[in-house]
């Protein structure tokens, strides 16, 4: 059994993180956008045998997606420290009549854009480029760049991975230790 110490090293060490496409082709941002939609909107025919448009869009934007060669890039995203997104999250009032933010306690928008630039002590960002297997910072401007530059799929593409592991990754570790010990303490008992 390893120690309280041991086991906060390990857990700080292991910090999860997510990986998030991003095409950067003029040329081919609208059909991306076109294909992203399709896949949103999940509109399915029901009957046996139909064919599917997400299916068939998902198999069009993964060739697209091999095709765009460099243009592609990869943003990753790491897991920040607890103190540290809730101190974030605390300065972002919600937005009057925005049910997201109702729902979170928070601008979520705001949060993902600030989450992204942070940087830990030792300096490093919690959202990174990643260019030939190494992570690459992107200062504040290149943020703010990107940010711009990026389709609405995109960008909720960004935010969704940075909620996600900041809110309900952590959330799902939980419950699913709470389900696992407390079978595991009712089957002890029995």
């Amino acid at each position: 059994m390893s120690t309280f110490a041991e086991k906060l090293a390990a857990k700080a060490a292991a910090r999860p993180t997510l990986d998030v496409p991003i095409l950067l082709a003029a040329e081919l941002v609208a059909e991306k956008e076109r294909l992203e939609a399709i896949i949103a909107a999940g509109d399915s025919d029901p009957r046996l045998g139909a064919v599917s448009p997400v299916v068939d869009a998902q198999a069009e934007l993964d060739k697209l997606e091999e095709a765009a060669g460099d243009s592609l890039i990869t943003l990753r995203f790491t897991q920040m420290p607890g103190e540290k997104w809730t101190e974030l999250t605390s300065k972002l009032p919600v937005r009057p009549n925005v049910p997201i933010d109702e729902s979170v306690g928070y601008n979520y928008d705001a949060a993902a854009i600030h989450a992204v630039q942070f940087v830990d002590g030792a300096g490093k960002p919690y959202g990174v480029r990643i260019e030939d297997g190494a992570e690459v910072p992107l200062d504040a401007s290149e943020w703010v760049a990107l940010f711009d530059a990026l389709s609405g799929y995109e960008v909720a593409q960004i935010r969704n991975a940075v909620w996600g592991l900041n809110e309900y990754l952590p959330k799902q570790q939980v419950a699913a230790m709470g389900k696992l010990f407390g079978a595991t303490a009712r089957s002890a008992k029995n």
